[in-house]
């Protein structure tokens, strides 16, 4: 992490390296929260309680290099297909009239980034 860092230090100004250099962290926490909507019906085996996995990168060696990631890509990500929130996506649906013999359908995505190839979007990265 410190030699990658010293690598692009040239294009960093003083600031930004000092805060991105690690100085000293703490592991990152990684839990779960109970997907409540989906325990099976009737179920009263705790192990049939999914969980949403969650790590918590705050404090450890890579947090504030993440968060100057993410802001530094997140112009990136949005598009004319982007919806930031639930509140948003009802605004933009609810005068839509569905036609007969149609469905609006939801899907829930499992494993959505388990075979992203990491070179082809690191190079897509770059390419932006």
């Amino acid at each position: 992490m410190q030699r990658a860092l010293r690598n692009v230090k040239s294009s960093l100004n003083d600031g930004e390296y000092r805060k991105l250099y690690p100085q000293g962290s703490k592991p990152a926490k990684f839990y779960g929260t109970a997907k409540l909507h989906k325990i099976p019906r009737n179920s009263t085996n705790d192990h049939d309680l999914p969980l949403r996995p969650i790590v918590s990168n705050i404090g450890s060696a890579t947090y504030e290099t993440s968060k100057y990631l993410a802001n530094l890509l997140s112009p990136l990500s949005k598009s004319i297909y982007t919806i930031d929130s639930t509140k948003q996506f009802i605004s933009q649906v609810k005068d839509i009239v569905i036609p007969n013999g149609y469905s609006l359908v939801s899907f829930d995505v499992q494993s959505l980034f388990t075979n992203v190839p990491l070179d082809y979007t690191i190079d897509i990265i770059l390419e932006k």
